[in-house]
């Protein structure tokens, strides 16, 4: 980086991002006045106010010009899991509805006849109204929806506002803005958006999201079906959900276990009917389960992270004691859901589950041995 005004023209073309001093600002403490007499600026005092003003004026209209036509680059810190976050805390591309509704990709890439579906699909799924359906259903809901999305691009505030419906409003008014002027293109298919002109692609991100990413890797290394369809590793019909999954297989332990006449298998029972019930502790109907899973979600989370059973326990103590139950209580019955969590685990991923705990196995052995791996 550099502030050298002179070297604006290389940097651009390699693509190295000046600073932001670049382009100087005028500073009112540089303005030398005689200061009010009686109350009043002298003429030559206004004059150079007035001049001052000016200059700045013109400095900050420079610097907005050149910088809005300038990619942004965001230094990334890297964790012990090779996963990178963004520095900047105000503005990322990791950050809330607004942050993401503004950014985009500097590069763009031709939208084509599939990517102009997947663009109105993208604005589909950012209302978050059908997670649970089929790519197909949602895809004619996103043709039936193309007006709506054309009218909350037009008229924002004062039509019928479909877009603050979303669950991400911001992101939605954006997909829509892009979904309407690739449509009104002379060739949507060669689509772009800069500077409101066609030229033949689109810098929109359209999100693909993971499926709790840790097991897929687990289950696609151990060739795991059964792991494999439930993080969509599979073609389905429809998306699967790991932790609803996960969370209905403890249920139906607990309720073996209740069966059997295990008594705090019971008393979960019990508790969950009393002052935590409609808080969605545990998983007595399966519908709406999505509310139902904060409980165990953290702990099918972080399986993959190493998390042992005294740290599953903690987990879990802690969304329970959220949720209104009694520290003592809490203890007990998070214990009892840890044990339930992890064998539901092993159930579901089961060649997943042994490959981990050999990984592990070799990791100590090494570790023991306190050679290096060749």
């Amino acid at each position: 980086m550099s502030n050298d005004p002179e070297k604006k023209g290389i940097l651009a073309n390699l693509s190295i991002p000046s600073k932001g001093d670049i382009i100087s600002i005028p500073d009112s403490s540089k303005v030398v006045t005689q200061g009010k007499v009686d109350g009043v600026f002298s003429i030559e005092d206004k004059e150079k106010w007035r001049e001052f003003y000016r200059q700045k004026e013109g400095a900050l209209k420079e610097k907005y010009e050149y910088f809005s036509s300038s990619t942004l680059f965001f230094p990334h810190n890297m964790d012990f899991r090779g996963r990178v976050y963004p520095i900047s805390p105000l503005l990322n591309h990791m950050g809330d509805d607004v942050n993401r509704s503004i950014l985009k990709f500097a590069r763009g890439k031709t939208v084509g006849a599939r990517g102009l579906s997947w663009l109105k699909l993208h604005c589909i799924n950012l209302t978050g109204k059908l997670k649970r359906q089929s790519v197909e259903e949602r895809m004619k809901v996103a043709e039936e929806s193309v007006e709506k999305m054309i009218d909350s691009a037009d008229r924002p505030l004062d039509g019928d506002r479909w877009w603050m419906e979303s669950e991400e409003p911001w992101q939605t008014l954006a997909a829509c803005i892009e979904v309407r002027d690739a449509l009104r293109s002379p060739d949507p298919e060669l689509f772009v958006r800069e500077g409101g002109m066609s030229i033949h692609c689109s810098h929109l991100p359209i999100h693909q999201d993971g499926s709790c990413n840790g097991l897929q890797h687990y289950a696609a290394l151990g060739r795991d079906r059964g792991g494999g369809s439930e993080v969509n590793l599979l073609p389905a019909p429809f998306p699967a959900d790991v932790y609803s999954s996960v969370a209905v297989r403890v249920e139906e332990k607990r309720k073996i276990d209740e069966t059997n006449g295990v008594e705090i298998a019971s008393e979960i029972e019990r508790e969950t009917e009393g002052t935590c019930a409609q808080k969605g502790i545990l998983f007595h109907d399966y519908s709406p389960i999505i509310d139902k899973l904060k409980v165990i979600k953290q702990t099918v989370m972080t399986t993959v992270y190493g998390v042992t059973m005294y740290g599953a326990v903690q987990q879990i103590k802690r969304q329970l004691k959220a949720l209104g139950m009694d520290g003592e209580e809490a203890a007990e019955f998070a214990s009892y859901l840890a044990k339930h969590t992890f064998a539901s685990l092993s159930d579901a991923f089961a060649s997943s589950m042994q490959l981990k705990d050999w990984l592990r196995q070799c990791a100590r052995g090494i570790g023991e041995l306190m050679r290096p791996v060749e």
